[in-house]
């Protein structure tokens, strides 16, 4: 379950605990109803179940993240490497004692699978550990680089952060020159 804000441009994704892997491990949740404090109510198709994303937990985020850069410019011509283009991330704790591992992720509208084809993305740490009372964001880059094949266009890349059963994400646009 996500919700898209529009205005930030950031995602919040939400994994269901329940999933059937006859259907690809996925719940398929269905028909969505909001109640009088903002919580989520849905039907759970395959599992024959309802559940529920309380609103409290929508204010409650153990992470959240900003982007240096909302626009990254990609020019084919220079694939040697020498123009790998950098987003600096800054993921920032709601919480202290976080105890799990924040794992970094990235999609791209390039493919419809959202992977990055044609172009490279490397994180400088792909999970990190927020010390015991840190209330310091982590910086993290991430260096983009197209292939030849990478068609011109516009593009855009989610860049997220996972931490426990909660993916924050920034959409970021890609041009590609």
């Amino acid at each position: 379950m996500a919700y898209f804000d529009i205005a930030n441009s950031t995602l919040v994704e939400y994994q269901l605990p329940t999933r059937s892997e006859i259907w690809g491990n996925i719940s398929n949740a269905l028909k969505f109803a909001l109640d009088s404090k903002g919580s989520v109510w849905f039907t759970e198709w395959t599992e024959n179940k309802i559940g529920v994303l309380d609103s409290k937990k929508l204010d409650d985020l153990p992470i959240w993240l900003s982007v240096s850069k909302d626009k990254i410019i990609l020019d084919r011509r220079n694939l040697a490497g020498e123009q790998d283009e950098s987003l600096q991330i800054f993921v920032y704790p709601n919480r202290t004692n976080l105890e799990e591992p924040v794992k970094m992720t990235v999609a791209g509208s390039m493919s419809y699978s959202g992977r990055l084809w044609n172009m490279t993305g490397q994180f400088s740490e792909d999970s990190f550990y927020f010390s015991k009372e840190s209330k310091q964001p982590h910086m993290i880059n991430l260096k983009v680089n197209p292939t030849q094949d990478l068609v011109p266009g516009n593009y855009t890349l989610t860049v997220g952060a996972r931490y426990d059963s909660i993916t924050y994400s920034k959409i970021v646009s890609l041009v590609v020159k």
